[in-house]
């Protein structure tokens, strides 16, 4: 949480999406990370910035969340989900070890949109990949 609070500082964005495990980003800190990401966004937008910060957590880890997509059961204890999730991976690697190419693998297209009406923080993600215009984006951050 504090890395992404550095990575804003003095940076201005016209919108930021964060996307927190549930189990390093108790309340108090997302609170914390959407305020600050608040005060980063550009005056062209001011009108929006209290709607231009979206925090979504996966719980309880970034890892869990992709068992889910993958469709693996999981028991919600962030060391298991990371050492599960690594079994699944080539040569084992932790999530922050993959490549695109190795994602773009074990997340195809087609499993992200068939998981997506299952999986609200996956639906959450795709539909701001899929922002086109200013109505769209105003709805997103509304």
């Amino acid at each position: 949480a504090k890395k992404v609070m550095l990575e804003c500082k003095g940076k201005h964005f016209d919108a930021m999406l964060l996307l927190l495990d549930e189990d390093r980003a108790k309340d108090y800190m997302c609170s914390g990370i959407e305020k600050e990401a608040k005060k980063q966004c550009s005056k062209d937008i001011r009108p929006f910035i209290p709607k231009a910060v979206k925090c979504i957590r996966v719980t309880p880890c970034i890892e869990g969340f992709f068992l889910d997509i993958l469709k693996c059961r999981h028991d919600n204890i962030s060391s298991r989900c990371k050492s599960q999730f690594s079994k699944l991976t080539p040569n084992n690697k932790d999530a922050a070890k993959l490549t695109e190419d190795d994602y773009q693998k074990l997340f195809p297209k087609e499993l992200l949109e068939e998981r997506r009406a299952q999986i609200p923080a996956l639906e959450l993600l795709i539909q701001y990949f899929e922002i086109e215009s200013w109505d769209d984006f105003s709805k997103y951050f509304s």
